[in-house]
């Protein structure tokens, strides 16, 4: 893969094969919930890894000004270990101050990694560690 681009939903809306009810019923989820999804491609057009984020009412430990949910971070298997998901955090974190709840350690350590900072927090009596993020130079 020479060059490896970021696509936006917008972007991503022109090449979907759904029918007008169908996209009505995505774009009406992805502005209700103000998400937006961002995907690497190949050459081929395939889809090899994609990142979806949401606005959040309010950041629960108040680190973030703009607070965003980093929801889901997906690389296909056949190209992990290559730098695609960090290639998209690096994207992100330049427009969005991002929190997201690490699976397990081995999730933490790739976010910390990248740039994230690691804190544990409790909410709803439940101890949560978390990584986020604030905006990184342009």
């Amino acid at each position: 893969m020479n060059q490896r681009y970021i696509e936006t939903v917008d972007e991503i809306k022109q090449t979907l094969p759904l029918n007008g009810y169908e996209n009505m019923i995505v774009e009406g989820w992805l502005d209700e919930l103000q998400a937006k999804c961002f995907l690497i491609r190949d050459e081929d057009r395939r889809i090899i890894s994609f990142a979806l984020i949401s606005k959040m009412l309010t950041d629960p430990e108040g680190l973030l000004k703009d607070p965003w949910c980093l929801n889901f971070i997906y690389t296909h298997p056949e190209h992990r270990l290559r730098g695609q998901g960090s290639f998209l955090l690096k994207h992100l974190k330049k427009e969005f101050e991002m929190s997201c709840c690490p699976l397990d350690h081995h999730f933490m350590q790739f976010f910390v990694k990248n740039g994230f900072k690691s804190v544990r927090t409790r909410i709803g009596g439940i101890d949560i560690d978390m990584a986020y993020s604030t905006i990184t130079e342009r």
